[in-house]
């Protein structure tokens, strides 16, 4: 017969498991443009992030940084709300901007569940660069999640779906057995104390 440390075992184990999977439910950016690390020959005239679900437009933003660090981010920048989907962020760039390494970060509020990541990545301007292919346009991001869990997303040169990631999934999958090795352990404990005392 199953005693109540058992059951409580049993239970503890399944709310740490699901608690889990919903950190693991938290991707970074699906894709980028242009895409982190990227090298491409001339200033982009937009750049977007795009996200696995909606966003909420109030705490969700993009700041974009030009090589001297300066702060070049247009007032109009933010959720596309034209999208249907509501899950990209836009920042539509002024002409003749000068060659070097930019920098973009931001901030993405889920409309689903309030959880809030954070992340950056950058791409360079080079003259000399050859023209970014359609393979090469997808790459990724890095990102760190506020509230539930933390992570590492990025986005360069055309649509990315980001290298910080694929390495935030790596590492909630290993936080994820941890927990439900740790749970295991306990509820093993447990059953342990509560055969004794049946005794």
């Amino acid at each position: 017969m199953i005693s109540r440390f058992q059951w409580l075992a049993a239970i503890l184990t399944l709310i740490l498991a699901l608690s889990a999977a919903t950190v693991l439910a938290h991707e970074a950016p699906a894709r980028s443009n242009p895409a982190d690390g990227s090298v491409i020959p001339t200033a982009p005239a937009q750049i977007t992030i795009t996200f696995p679900g909606e966003l909420d437009a109030t705490g969700s933003s993009i700041r974009v940084l030009d090589p001297d660090g300066k702060d070049i981010t247009p007032g109009s920048a933010g959720l596309d709300l034209e999208n249907p989907d509501r899950n990209m962020l836009v920042a539509s760039l002024a002409g003749d901007l000068p060659n070097g390494r930019y920098t973009v970060d931001w901030v993405a509020l889920s409309l689903a569940d309030g959880h809030k990541t954070t992340g950056d990545f950058s791409f360079t301007v080079d003259p000399n660069a050859p023209a970014p292919t359609a393979q090469s346009a997808a790459s990724p991001t890095s990102a760190t999640s506020v509230g539930a869990a933390s992570a590492n997303p990025t986005a360069s040169g055309g649509d990315t779906s980001g290298k910080g990631s694929s390495n935030a999934k790596v590492y909630f999958a290993i936080g994820a057995v941890a927990v439900v090795a740790l749970s295991a352990a306990a509820a093993s404990v447990l059953a342990q104390r509560a055969r004794k005392q049946s005794r």
